[in-house]
């Protein structure tokens, strides 16, 4: 008798507990709004490898120059560089989502990022030559620049843990395709003087490019916070993987002449367009380029490599049709 009195205020408890849950869910539901408006920004950190070969391979031909000097000129004399051939570390992501919930757990949305990174750079260096004609060589990378740009259009799922209406947790994946441009563009100034007087000067203008499609996967956790109503703000943070090859670009250079201070010709001009590659330098860093004579050597293919952990903020709107 007792063993079915407490069957029965089992079955009691659980049938209440249904009929509140079963309740709590309609209500949930009917004030669901299955769609979402989401705006972002924030922070990327990345290391494009290949691309920040340029940069170093810069700064070693410009020690080279000084081993030069020094081993031919005993007394030649360097005045410390002014500057530094800065590397593409991070940017600054955009996007937006727009995004339906199927249910409390589960959701998918459609979006797009779009990222530039113009990482520029000033350099100069002096060295002085002392002798029976002594002179001065004036070096200046002026301007210098390496740049990457990205779009992505994505696909995400989301899955929702946590019933708080304050706050609730995500964790997220998302995938599309990615398309990217790089490009390296330098202008080199050179100013013999003797005696305080420029004898000779030239400038050499250098510039390439590439684009190329490739793959985007990003995945992550994220915060949601109700603001007020229908409006949240949310933190995410994760990694991306963001990869493309194969890039093909154009290239030109030319080499100028001065006739005096104020006044240069073009002496040699070259156009150009090719797949990008890393050659190999003998006694300097493997550099990228576009540009190839029949036997330069390849290291390897080039690789715009825009993965890296990121951080963003933003604020959503849900509503229903």
């Amino acid at each position: 008798m007792e063993k079915n009195k407490i069957i029965f205020i089992l079955l009691l408890v659980l049938f209440l507990f249904q009929s509140t849950y079963a309740q709590d869910a309609i209500q949930e539901k009917a004030s669901w709004k299955r769609f979402q408006v989401e705006i972002f920004g924030g922070m990327s950190f990345m290391d494009p490898t290949d691309l920040n070969l340029r940069p170093e391979y810069d700064k070693q031909y410009l020690f080279d120059r000084k081993e030069f000097y020094e081993y031919y000129y005993p007394s030649a004399q360097q005045g410390d560089p002014s500057g530094e051939f800065r590397k593409v570390k991070s940017t600054l992501p955009l996007g937006f989502r727009i995004r339906y919930r199927f249910n409390r757990i589960f959701s998918l949305s459609l979006g797009f990022k779009h990222f530039s990174k113009n990482q520029t750079s000033k350099v100069s260096a002096l060295y002085y030559a002392y002798g029976g004609q002594p002179h001065i060589l004036d070096y200046e990378y002026s301007p210098y620049s390496i740049s990457t740009i990205a779009y992505v259009p994505f696909l995400s799922v989301h899955f929702s843990f946590g019933r708080s209406k304050l706050i609730n947790f995500e964790f997220f994946l998302s995938g599309g395709p990615l398309y990217a441009e790089c490009r390296y563009q330098v202008g080199i100034s050179r100013f013999y003087s003797r005696n305080n007087s420029v004898y000779r000067a030239d400038e050499t203008s250098y510039e390439i490019q590439g684009h190329s499609t490739g793959l985007s996967l990003d995945s992550g956790v994220r915060i949601n916070m109700t603001i007020i109503g229908c409006i949240k703000a949310f933190c995410e943070g994760g990694y991306s993987y963001q990869t493309a090859k194969n890039l093909l670009g154009k290239g030109n250079f030319t080499y100028y002449i001065y006739q005096d201070p104020n006044t240069k010709y073009i002496s040699d001009e070259l156009i150009w367009e090719g797949y990008w590659g890393v050659k190999e330098i003998q006694e300097f860093a493997p550099f990228p380029s576009n540009e190839w004579e029949k036997d330069d050597p390849r290291v390897r293919e080039f690789e715009l490599d825009l993965s890296g952990m990121f951080i963003q903020i933003g604020i959503s709107f849900s509503f229903s049709l």
